[in-house]
């Protein structure tokens, strides 16, 4: 039998959490390797490739995202806990709320919702899961005790129970904290934790910035060299030999003289041969952090632009797959949003939804459907007796 396992991203993800965000945010410090020795006129810029690529992978993984409420026997709760959902979802603007939320997942592996409500209205917002502490699971692998920070409290929820402490300023002998211990009317904690992707060994995420860092890092190393290297050449060194004090100035007109003997260059410090090793380079490494990344080409608009739908979704394939792997932890998620939700308005308002929480959350294709295609695909099926007329008439009218 193995030791008992120790969840060293439980330990070290706070640290984790704080790197991959100055790594997306293109900090030199973070997304620039350190040369032993700097060079005079040094380009040091940040080419931010790995920004884009979450952002791309973000939209893929909630584009069309809806949710709906499982049909019941009882149609008009059912109506009801959909017109509530429908309702705490436009106050939350989950469009942008959720592609934030999967973005924050992207880059630091994990990511959460918050689940709260004012003046009657229930909403979600995303919470920082360096915010959150899970203080006990369930045998199940689920939060049983979490401590929630907030900018001027601290929440530890159970199902149960809810604790507050609230710093306060202008008590007797200066500030102070004051903890309050509340019933949870809810059954539930309105928190909602979920990976970006899998990390095997732990219940924590795996970000996708932690596998494209180092071939990043190269890239803007060696395009930074390159840029380097065009600015010399651009004014390059001067070779001098038989003269002991030149001023050669680059004004227009100006005059260039020297004695009759000295030999004076430019020094070369880059050709073709050159360039193209440094270009090849970039190529690769730009193609190695694509691939890690399953970002494609035709992403970028790289490409044939004739390709029909089954091409393109060939195209597309990598990103595809990333984004159904990402999309079934964050339609878990969803589900359990929205049972919050639900659950949280019918308490405060009084609603009796009869128990009507569960909901069916689905997406649309990260490529676009070739609609003529199907089209002829459809109207070929109503000519063999595949497909009726009225169904034909109710996809297409």
């Amino acid at each position: 039998m193995r030791p008992l396992y120790i969840d060293t991203r439980d330990r070290d993800r706070f640290s984790a959490y704080s790197a991959n965000e100055s790594f997306y945010n293109g900090d030199p410090a973070a997304q620039l390797t350190v040369l032993s020795t700097v060079k005079r006129d040094e380009v040091r810029a940040v080419f931010n490739y790995a920004r884009d690529i979450l952002n791309k992978h973000a939209a893929a993984t909630t584009a069309g995202l809806r949710s709906q409420v499982v049909k019941r026997s009882d149609a008009a709760k059912r109506d009801q806990a959909q017109r509530v959902l429908d309702a705490a979802l436009a106050i939350s603007n989950d469009a942008t709320t959720d592609f934030a939320a999967c973005l924050q997942g992207a880059v630091l592996g994990d990511s959460a919702w918050y689940v709260t409500h004012e003046g009657g209205q229930v909403f979600y917002h995303v919470l920082h899961p360096g915010d959150v502490d899970i203080i006990d699971w369930t045998p199940a692998g689920k939060p049983a005790r979490v401590m929630i920070q907030h900018d001027d409290r601290i929440e530890t929820w159970t199902r149960e129970l809810v604790v507050v402490e609230e710093q306060r300023s202008g008590v007797e002998g200066g500030s102070g904290a004051a903890s309050q211990l509340y019933r949870n009317p809810y059954g539930l904690i309105p928190l909602v934790l979920w990976p970006n992707w899998p990390r095997v060994g732990s219940r924590w995420g795996d970000s996708t910035l932690e596998h494209i860092k180092a071939a990043a890092r190269l890239l803007n190393e060696r395009l930074d060299l390159l840029m380097w290297l065009v600015r010399v050449q651009g004014n390059p060194p001067i070779k001098a030999l038989g003269v002991d004090k030149a001023a050669l100035r680059t004004d227009p007109g100006e005059l260039w003289t020297g004695p009759a003997d000295a030999q004076i260059d430019l020094v070369k410090l880059m050709d073709a041969e050159t360039a193209g090793i440094h270009q090849q380079t970039i190529k690769l490494l730009l193609s190695i952090v694509k691939e890690l990344s399953n970002t494609p080409d035709v992403a970028y608009g790289i490409g044939n632009t004739q390709l029909s739908g089954r091409a393109l979704e060939m195209a597309y394939m990598p990103m595809i797959q990333a984004a159904h792997v990402r999309r079934g932890f964050l339609a878990d998620a969803v589900r359990q949003r929205n049972r919050i939700l639900l659950r949280m308005a019918e308490v405060l308002n009084g609603y009796d939804l009869g128990g009507a929480y569960d909901t069916t959350v689905t997406f649309e294709s990260v490529v676009p459907a070739d609609r003529v295609a199907d089209r002829v695909q459809d109207r070929q099926d109503v000519q063999l007796g595949l497909l009726t007329r009225d169904a034909y008439l109710a996809r297409y009218a």
